[in-house]
This record gives structure tokens, sequence and C-alpha cells, in this order.
């Protein structure tokens, strides 16, 4: 069990914005904790729930890319 800490994709509302306002706008920070089913340079796979039969069931699969990826620890 891990959690990931990294930056999402974000969308402004709507509507008209001042440029320095547009500006200021950054990328969310994110945690989301889950099984890490796989990892690589491109990607990290995490799964929020495991069926107890592990080999088969997976649930809430999150695919966060790899340049988003700020910090990754286990969890106890």
């Amino acid at each position: 069990m891990y959690e990931v800490t990294w930056l999402d994709a974000y969308e402004h509302y709507a509507g008209w914005h001042s440029l320095k306002d547009a500006k200021k706008i950054r990328p969310k920070k994110v945690s989301s904790v889950g099984y890490v089913l796989e990892e690589n340079k491109e990607y990290i796979i995490l799964a929020a729930d495991m069926g107890l039969d592990k080999d088969t069931d997976v649930g809430r699969l999150t695919v966060i890319p790899g340049q988003w990826l700020l910090s990754k620890k286990e969890i106890t």
C-alpha cells in the first residue's frame, strides 16, 4: 500500500479571466492511496481496491503519468 503525491491537470471554470489571474493558475496537488500494480518512467497504476483473490480483481484504478509524480511512500 502506497501514498502517492502528484500533480493533476486543472481546468479553470468557463468564462473570461484577466491575463494576470490566468497566469496564477497551477496544477492541483493530489494525494492518492492504493496498491501499485505497475510502475515505470511513463506511468504508475494504482488500485484503490483489491479483491481477496489478489490475482484477479482490482477496482477504482488511477493511471498517473510519470512526469506528474512528485513522491511515493509505502504506508502500513
